[in-house]
């Protein structure tokens, strides 16, 4: 009882959503709306970030109860293989759907109208990711000097983890405690930002060759079939093909909406509710397979399950309302800050909070402030610098300017 009570926990990400949404529907109404013809990918946003803070909240309580950083130990250690599968691939899972989401967004606006000046879509770029980075990155410093810096920490090692932690994932992030979390102290999420960072660096070249004129989905499928033949011949590792597959699902699914025939058979599925229901039934049982048959989304079949999952839920299934529902995709909007941050709270709560209270008071307790929190530095810091990246030259002047689009953000 007391295991299954610790499990229960990881439900208070979705039930701060649900409580803290009517509070900020007002500061939100702009972003969460009814109008949106993809409005499922906020709520699959959602859903992703609160797997993978989930997911790390098992691990830090772990790391701080046993002193290991895996998932079959303390709490959870006595569940069946199956909940530590589960539990085990939920952060794969989550980061999977948020590169097909990448894929999905970007191919999207390509196909519909090109990628435009590559100078402002850099620009867009930079004052999307870079604020909340560094607000993660003073974060780390912030909390590893309250905690106590390593012993290390000198002139020469202060300049050698910054060159580390400013890198954007590129370089592992230095040890700057010798206490716990040590170098998790952000869950070790970096990593995903330098693979986003390589797409973006391909994306124009990309749009230019393969999205104008004729959308060619022979060309993204022949990309799959070259990257398994260098998977296969050793070139590349399974982690990377599974990875660069989950991109190329979201550009398919992109492509596949720009054929008509495709987008008529999909809303008259989505207009009948026994065939719409079917395919939620097939959506949710793609993913509960590929719980079950593997430890961790990177694997070629387990992506190939997420993308039916993604292609069913991208084309208009709503999985009976769940991922329309205002909540969710209010955890979804804010999955940036949540992603960057989840970890440092998670340190926080589980440095001063776990030795008064407990493991599971300090797991609550983090799961409640990091969508506090991240709902906070949406308003204050992504929204603002979003808006400021997308304003022309010419608002200098004084003109009006228009926000993000959907697709942006």
């Amino acid at each position: 009882m007391h295991d299954l009570f610790y499990l229960s926990l990881c439900l208070i990400p979705f039930v701060t959503c649900l409580w803290l949404y009517p509070l900020m529907k007002r500061q939100f109404a702009a972003e969460v709306n009814d109008n949106g013809k993809i409005s499922t990918i906020d709520g699959l946003r959602g859903v992703a970030a609160t797997a993978v803070i989930v997911h790390h909240g098992i691990l830090m309580t772990n790391l701080f109860v046993d002193s290991h950083w895996e998932i079959n130990a303390g709490y959870v250690a006595d569940f069946s293989s199956l909940v530590h599968r589960v539990l085990t691939q939920l952060g794969s899972f989550g980061v999977t759907v948020f590169f097909m989401i990448t894929g999905y967004l970007f191919w999207t606006k390509a196909l519909k109208n090109g990628v435009g000046q590559v100078s402002v879509f850099y620009r867009r770029r930079l004052f999307r990711l870079v604020p909340m980075y560094l607000v993660a990155v003073t974060g780390v410093y912030l909390l590893s000097s309250v905690i106590g810096f390593t012993e290390r920490m000198d002139a020469h090692y202060l300049v050698k983890s910054l060159s580390s932690w400013l890198s954007f994932g590129f370089i592992k992030g230095e040890t700057l405690t010798d206490h716990k979390p040590g170098w998790l102290i952000l869950c070790g999420v970096f990593w995903t930002l330098a693979i986003e960072i390589k797409f973006y660096v391909l994306f124009p070249l990309l749009a230019s060759r393969f999205a104008q004129g004729r959308p060619r989905l022979g060309a993204l499928a022949w990309t799959v079939v070259v990257l398994l033949l260098l998977h296969w011949s050793a070139v590349i590792s399974s982690v990377q093909f599974s990875i660069l597959f989950a991109f190329i699902c979201g550009m398919m699914t992109a492509t596949l909406q720009t054929f008509p025939g495709f987008c008529a058979e999909t809303a008259a599925i989505n207009r009948r509710p026994w065939l719409k229901t079917l395919m939620g039934i097939v959506a949710l049982a793609a993913i509960g397979l590929g719980f079950y048959l593997f430890d961790f989304a990177y694997n070629g079949l387990a992506v190939l399950l997420i993308g039916l999952f993604f292609i069913i839920t991208a084309t208009g299934n709503d999985l009976w309302g769940l991922l329309n529902a205002r909540p969710l995709r209010f955890s979804g909007l804010i999955s940036y800050s949540t992603y960057l941050l989840h970890g440092l709270v998670l340190s926080a709560s589980f440095t001063w909070v776990y030795p008064r209270l407990g493991a599971m008071a300090a797991l609550g307790i983090a799961f409640v402030g990091v969508i506090v929190l991240s709902a906070l530095s949406y308003l204050k810091i992504e929204k603002p610098f979003m808006a400021l990246g997308h304003r022309k030259p010419e608002a200098c002047s004084g003109q009006t300017q228009g926000g993000p689009s959907y697709l942006e953000r």
